[in-house]
């Protein structure tokens, strides 16, 4: 499971708070930590329709290829 320790990551990608445009694999560990890479994928795909983030936002999670000095 990749942790994702960029605030700016998690707003502007995964849309944490943007209700369905949040991504689904988006879940609190230790920190955030994106599930779409891990044996939970499955299981969160059965189950978005009872969820409220719908999103599938990116291929998951890379820190090294996200461009934390974007400006909006």
């Amino acid at each position: 499971m990749s942790l994702i320790t960029n605030d700016k990551y998690v707003e502007d990608v995964c849309k944490m708070g943007q209700g369905a445009d949040c991504c689904r694999y988006l879940i609190m560990g230790k920190s955030w930590e994106c599930a779409k890479e891990t044996s939970l994928k499955s299981t969160i795909d059965a189950r978005v329709h009872s969820f409220t983030a719908k999103g599938d936002n990116c291929k998951g999670f890379d820190a090294e290829h996200y461009d934390i000095t974007k400006e909006e």
